[in-house]
């Protein structure tokens, strides 16, 4: 990966926080903040160790991660995956209605016919249930892991229901989009469908989402969105609070067309973002910073993303005829 490539940016130069001046390229490890080109020219003046942004976070990553496995599996044009245990894992196609459950191998394991097509699935944290949206019949839908039984939680009414999220409370976080006012929202659901907390505008009254995709829960709460139509990641607290929006590291001008699609966390609270368009995945911080891309180009329209016990970035390629999940390491 080039030099640029492998370039900073954040969202905010702690120095100038008023009125920011540029992107964010370097840290001072002395006062801990992050500076722009301008305030750090003025900062070196002052007794400080000045370090490229990249540096910051170095010893966190692998300088050259690992594509440790290629797995062919036995559907195309993957869109979600969720891990089933080790080695195994729960994979939807948007070309098919089925729900696999897979191994490192490729090897089938079991296959569940929906009632229509899923768009999105989440695995429940003790792997005992995978939960999926059909947004044709604006339905959230319940699978026994064990059995492959589906029933039927709730409607989502006017909305349809695209991504989901388990939580560890045994809630749901549920993206949804109404097509006729095109606008969306993020809505926590008790498993009987009873909403906790909607979450649609921040403190200005200003709309956070158009067409949610994609959500998680962090390990503090908090819930990570992809926005299809806005291009962004965005994070609230887990009150609901707009914390920030990342927009693919716009100020670099390394990608074009950012397409935040799947978004997964790691035990060190690294956010990665699967982008469609640009063939790679993003890191950033649970500050909004962005760390690092993963494998420019190498792998081929990732969609659906999710994180493993041992952090192994588990990635679904969209654009392959034969369905193809890599396997990714990156941490050291």
């Amino acid at each position: 990966m080039d030099s640029e490539r492998q370039g900073q940016h954040h969202l905010e130069c702690q120095a100038c926080r008023v009125i920011p001046k540029g992107p964010v390229q370097w840290y001072c490890k002395e006062h801990k903040i992050d500076l722009c080109d301008n305030c750090k020219s003025s900062h070196a003046s002052k007794p400080c160790e000045v370090v490229t942004y990249k540096e910051k976070f170095q010893e966190r990553l692998m300088e050259n991660p690992v594509m440790s496995k290629e797995v062919k599996c036995p559907l195309s044009f993957l869109r979600d995956i969720g891990i089933a245990g080790k080695d195994q894992f729960w994979l939807l196609s948007s070309r098919s209605e089925t729900i696999k459950l897979i191994d490192s191998n490729g090897k089938e394991i079991k296959s569940v016919k929906a009632s229509a097509q899923p768009m999105r699935l989440a695995v429940s944290h003790d792997q005992k249930s995978v939960f999926f949206t059909v947004p044709s019949e604006n339905l959230v839908m319940k699978m026994d892991a064990k059995s492959g039984k589906i029933t039927r939680l709730f409607s989502t009414g006017d909305f349809e229901p695209i991504g989901i999220g388990s939580c560890r409370s045994g809630d749901l976080l549920v993206c949804l989009y109404n097509s006729k006012d095109i606008f969306g929202k993020v809505v926590k659901y008790s498993q009987s469908g009873q909403p906790i907390m909607e979450i649609e505008r921040d403190g200005s009254k200003r709309s956070i989402y158009t067409k949610p995709h994609y959500v998680i829960e962090n390990k503090n709460g908090g819930i990570c969105v992809s926005d299809y139509s806005k291009r962004e990641v965005i994070l609230v607290a887990a009150n609901g609070e707009f914390q920030f929006s990342y927009d693919g590291n716009k100020a670099r001008k390394v990608v074009e067309n950012f397409t935040p699609e799947g978004i997964a966390t790691d035990s060190r609270g690294n956010y990665l973002v699967a982008d469609h368009w640009n063939n790679t995945v993003h890191i950033i911080k649970e500050n909004g910073a962005f760390v690092s891309y993963l494998l420019f180009g190498k792998i081929e329209g990732p969609t659906g993303i999710t994180v493993d016990d041992e952090d192994k970035l588990w990635v679904c390629e969209f654009g392959t005829d034969d369905g193809t999940v890599k396997v990714i390491s990156y941490l050291q």
